[in-house]
């Protein structure tokens, strides 16, 4: 063998090392074409609906996939559908059902919170549920349209659900869990909120209890950093009376106007 066969061999074989290298990287870029890849909205829908405890398919439409990327407005849900069965298959989000109503929700799952909790790690996620307590349906699913609502108009830019605050409260806002509101939001003017949805008569002494307590907490830790400042009260217009027959006004943002 002489020594230009020799460079001929080493050649071939750096070739032949480069093409399996080649077809080694093609087969992985070709891996990861068929796994499922997650977008940013895709984030936000799970984070939505383990913050909220679950969605319906109709409430994710409004949300996240009224108004396409491109910025118009979609002409069907299909797009949703497919987006929401994909992360369905990845054992992200389960359907479940209301036999009594018929409304379809989504649920997410501990595969869901511990995926947040790695990509988002200076963020907190609380529990997935294990099933929706159906009682508490309505009431929760006008909170979670509420959101949606004061999200668009009052351009909110953060939420922090009753469902956190069961574990933040205490530390946050020196809640404890019983007294937890429905939800504490943020204007874009950096001032916080608490939010409060009453669709339920109670006895008057339960709403002056809760709105004394608020009223103590607002005076005594007003120069907290992120404490909220005011309390949004929606409620029934049954309920409005009462509420405001307890005289603690410069404390209550009054909003009624729900369906019942």
């Amino acid at each position: 063998m002489d020594l230009e066969d020799e460079k001929l061999i080493k050649v071939g074989r750096v070739g032949a090392d480069a093409l399996k290298r080649d077809r080694t990287g093609r087969l992985v870029r070709e891996k990861k074409f068929t796994r499922a890849v997650l977008t940013s909205r895709d984030f936000d829908v799970l984070k939505f609906v383990l913050e909220m405890r679950f969605a319906t398919r109709e409430e994710l439409f409004r949300r996240f996939f009224k108004v396409t990327q491109a910025g118009t407005i979609a002409t069907s849900p299909e797009f949703m559908r497919r987006r929401l069965i994909e992360l369905e298959k990845l054992s992200l989000l389960i359907r479940t059902k209301n036999y009594i109503s018929g409304v379809q929700c989504f649920v997410a799952t501990d595969k869901t919170q511990k995926l947040l909790q790695e990509k988002y790690p200076d963020a907190f996620f609380p529990r997935a549920i294990k099933q929706i307590h159906w009682v508490n349906f309505f009431h929760d699913e006008l909170v979670l349209k509420s959101r949606i609502e004061f999200e668009a108009e009052l351009r909110i830019t953060d939420w922090i659900s009753d469902h956190s605050l069961k574990t933040l409260g205490p530390k946050l806002f020196g809640l404890k869990m019983k007294y937890a509101p429905d939800g504490v939001y943020r204007l874009p003017s950096g001032e916080w909120r608490a939010f409060e949805l009453e669709n339920s008569k109670k006895e008057k002494r339960i709403y002056r209890e809760k709105l004394e307590l608020y009223a103590k907490l607002i005076k005594t830790r007003s120069e907290m950093p992120g404490m909220f400042t005011k309390v949004h009260i929606r409620c029934t217009s049954l309920l409005l009376n009462t509420i405001q027959k307890i005289k603690i006004d410069q404390f209550l943002v009054r909003n009624p106007g729900l369906n019942r």
